[in-house]
């Protein structure tokens, strides 16, 4: 059995392949656990393994030993103060002559990541993953989709009358990053604290630390699937806008929870996501325009909206994006197989 190590931060120690992360997230990656070992690899967290039993080392998001602040290692969150110097993994990997087997995924945009934008920082890998769409097929890169677990449970539908306006299911995180959305998210979470306050709920996490105080903040959730059909209308906002290709699993967690998305992120979504199947948040010049085409939408057309999503669902430009294809993406662009 030959050996492949990840190095990917915040899932050391095999969370990576955890059953039962929230939302199921980390279900692809146990699929193409099982799809490797299929093809007689094995497929491990990095850890304290040495890079010297490695067949491949593949690191998610430029590795942790170049990323750098101001004075050396210095970590964006406030957390990462406290912790160890990270294994200069990589460095390891070029002792051992494993260059031509290291890979990098970049899973994560620049306002999360900065060095993911650094060019610079990709040349040491012969395989680079991208899910840009300016970047994939040139050089070293290879086109790749965030994601999306393939098993998802029923849920209930609800009448349009029995469901409240809006709903954002979200981190409250931020950047100083060009092209974060952050910003945007939170502006318009207080727009409609004030101007929904009985028809719009704020979920998710760390929204009750800090200074400010949201009012509309119902809690922590671990699946979404459990809020969503409560709502017609769900709040989508990538962490960045102007990627081509960045399409994460936000607006499909929506769309398989019989909910309406409001996008924002991508410029290219309708290539990837039909365009009836969600509301384009580009499409309004404020958030008061957004507010009243959602709060004005007849029933009739919000079951069309419904309808396409269920049908976009169905198809193969959605299944794209399930484990197998990404499992075959990666099996495919390595030669695995």
């Amino acid at each position: 059995m030959k050996l492949i190590l990840v190095e990917a931060e915040g899932f050391e120690n095999g969370k990576l392949f955890d059953p039962d992360d929230r939302d199921a997230c980390l279900e692809p990656f146990i699929h193409l656990r099982a799809r490797l070992r299929a093809l007689g690899y094995a497929l491990e967290t990095a850890d304290d393994r040495r890079v010297t039993d490695a067949d491949w080392v593949w690191f998610f998001n430029v590795p942790q030993e170049y990323r750098r602040g101001t004075d050396g290692w210095a970590p964006r969150t406030w957390w990462r103060r406290f912790a160890r110097r990270p294994r200069a993994l990589h460095a390891e990997c070029l002792a051992v002559g494993l260059r031509a087997r290291t890979v990098l995924f970049l899973t994560e945009p620049t306002v999360v990541i900065p060095e993911n934008g650094d060019a610079r920082l990709h040349a040491p890998f012969p395989a680079v993953f991208t899910w840009d769409d300016r970047d994939a097929g040139r050089g070293p890169y290879i086109k790749f989709r965030e994601p999306s677990p393939s098993p998802f449970p029923e849920v209930p539908r609800r009448g349009f009358r029995d469901r409240k306006l809006l709903v954002t299911i979200t981190g409250n995180k931020s950047s100083r990053e060009p092209g974060e959305l952050y910003s945007a998210r939170r502006r318009t979470i207080r727009h409609f604290e004030r101007a929904r306050p009985h028809d719009f709920d704020l979920f998710g996490t760390d929204w009750d630390r800090g200074a400010e105080t949201y009012p509309s903040y119902r809690g922590p959730v671990r699946h979404k699937w459990t809020v969503y059909p409560n709502y017609r209308f769900g709040l989508c906002y990538e962490n960045a806008e102007g990627v081509p290709g960045l399409v994460s699993e936000k607006i499909f967690d929506c769309l398989r929870a019989g909910c309406v998305p409001v996008y924002w992120g991508a410029p290219n979504i309708a290539q990837y996501v039909d365009a009836d199947a969600f509301i384009d948040r580009t499409s309004f010049a404020s958030d008061a325009e957004l507010e009243a085409a959602l709060a004005d939408m007849s029933e009739a057309e919000f079951l069309r909206n419904l309808a396409a999503g269920r049908e976009y669902l169905r198809s193969d430009r959605f299944r794209a994006f399930l484990s197998p294809a990404f499992a075959e993406s990666i099996i495919r662009g390595l030669r695995l197989a």
